[in-house]
């Protein structure tokens, strides 16, 4: 009868257990972005843009980018167009051993606002680490090498830090 009890009291636990996880599984798949969705449509954040424009520094971790780095500066650089104030392009070589530093350097000798960080090969994260470091902009626009802007990108992902309650910006670009 005691064995009887262990096990029926384990397999009430185990039941429980099971249960318990698949509810915090549909609150975090199903119930909260439900939650919200409907919290966005009840009453939405309306932006009180009363700050300035931020400045803007467009952060480009690369690795032997040769083919495209050059396309991919002037698509960075033509986003000014739009309004922003675009402080530099820092272009965050890691560890490259083709033509991509020669390129960057290049393009820097002809517009001061591109900039090259020459890095020992130590991966994207510790890349865009120095480059948050070395940024001179108010706010860091991280991007690839591959990744096409379309006109006014930058304006529209950085005019929301005109509201001091933003402290974080991403989108579909």
């Amino acid at each position: 009868l005691e064995v009887m009890l262990v096990h029926l009291l384990l397999e009430m636990l185990a039941e429980l257990a099971f249960w318990t996880a698949c509810l915090a599984l549909g609150w975090v798949y199903v119930g909260y972005p439900v939650a919200v969705a409907v919290l966005g449509l009840l009453r939405p954040i309306e932006l009180r843009r009363t700050g300035p424009a931020p400045t803007v520094t467009i952060a480009v971790a690369v690795h032997d980018e040769a083919v495209q780095i050059a396309d991919r500066l002037e698509d960075l650089l033509a986003q000014d167009r739009s309004g922003t104030t675009i402080v530099e392009v820092l272009v965050g070589s890691d560890g490259s051993t083709d033509a991509t530093n020669d390129i960057v350097a290049a393009l820097a000798a002809s517009d001061s606002r591109v900039r090259l960080l020459s890095l020992p090969r130590s991966g994207t994260t510790p890349t865009q680490e120095a480059m948050f470091e070395a940024a001179m902009g108010d706010v860091v626009v991280l991007t690839d090498a591959e990744t096409k802007f379309l006109p006014g990108c930058v304006a529209a992902l950085t005019d929301v830090f005109r509201d001091e309650r933003v402290g974080c910006a991403t989108g579909r670009l």
